[in-house]
């Protein structure tokens, strides 16, 4: 029973999700509603996630108050960055400087660069295809100076454990890291990171909470567009 109510609020979800985009689709600019990245523009291409928790603020909300607390980077890396959600939302925020983004999927990578112009930052973001060991190697053994501060987000569907090998964590000692590790995809990874990095990290493990209505409340306004 609690298999079939799960698949069928999933199935609400994603045709709610689709009507979303349907009503939005003619307009080129959305506001998210709130959150930690209230306020920016977003377009209705949404890759490998829905669009309507984007737009309410509360997609991977279990993220929102460390986002809020973080420190300004010279370099923010996002590996599996899809439509932008990070890329442009950290650069939005001025929270980085300046962004790589890296995403495999052709419509993902126009889609972040079409959400950056939306946001005036594309001239801080630079968008790539496939992320590998070597390109993650080199951008962290470019850093101009001790003090240069480097951020990596990461949501890549399992690959988290063949690009953070122990060669690649050496060289994030000094940076500031958020990656979702993907246990049906690459078993023990979680713990393995965890192992390698608690030498030179606080490793702070985050468990997904539930969401609710006062998590989308409106601010001060009927509806964002």
């Amino acid at each position: 029973m609690k298999y079939f109510r799960t698949l069928l609020f999933r199935c609400i979800f994603v045709i709610g999700d689709a009507c979303v985009k349907l009503l939005l689709s003619r307009r080129a600019c959305i506001k998210v509603w709130s959150g930690p990245f209230a306020g920016m523009c977003w377009g209705t291409h949404a890759v490998g996630s829905e669009l309507t928790p984007k737009l309410f603020g509360t997609y991977e909300k279990e993220l929102a108050e460390i986002i809020e607390h973080l420190p300004v980077f010279d370099l923010a890396i996002d590996i599996g960055a899809a439509e932008g959600w990070y890329a442009v939302g950290l650069l939005y925020r001025k929270i980085a400087r300046s962004v790589v983004a890296f995403e495999i999927i052709g419509s993902g990578q126009k889609a972040c660069r079409d959400n950056a112009e939306r946001n005036a930052v594309a001239e801080h973001l630079e968008v790539r295809g496939e992320c590998s060991v070597g390109e993650l190697q080199r951008l962290l053994e470019s850093r101009p100076r001790p003090d240069f501060r480097v951020l990596i987000v990461s949501d890549c569907e399992g690959c988290e454990d063949e690009l953070f090998v122990p060669s690649v964590l050496k060289l994030c000692r000094e940076a500031h890291l958020l990656i979702e590790t993907h246990e049906s995809q690459a078993p023990g990874t979680h713990l393995r990171m965890a192992r390698e990095l608690e030498s030179s990290h606080r490793v702070i493990h985050i468990k997904p909470v539930r969401r609710s209505r006062a998590d989308a409340a409106f601010p001060g306004r009927a509806t964002p567009w």
